[in-house]
């Protein structure tokens, strides 16, 4: 993702990557199903919440903190930094939509 940050394409190319690796790493069968949706999910809010590149480096360090916990077996910290990335993005989508 760091070195896809100055492309936009590429970012949310690399962002959508990250988030089906997380997505097939918790193995569980439910989020699998429901990983299309996912997609669709994340496609949508990134085009939405890309449009300022600082927002790009502000993301990769939430991102790589998940990214840590779950290299480091720790799911609890893993899910609670996922949380936060979830938490940003939604933030960030409803005042787009109210702009």
């Amino acid at each position: 993702m760091r070195s896809s940050s100055k492309d936009r394409l590429a970012y949310s190319q690399a962002d959508l990557r990250f988030h089906e690796a997380v997505l097939k790493a918790c193995h569980n069968d439910l989020f699998i199903q429901v990983a299309g949706l996912t997609k669709i999910y994340l496609r949508m809010s990134f085009l939405i919440t890309s449009s300022a590149y600082a927002r790009f480096f502000a993301s990769l360090l939430k991102h790589k903190r998940v990214l840590d916990a779950i290299v480091a077996r720790v799911g609890a910290a893993a899910s609670k930094h996922m949380e936060k990335v979830i938490g940003v993005a939604t933030r960030q989508i409803k005042t787009a939509a109210w702009v």
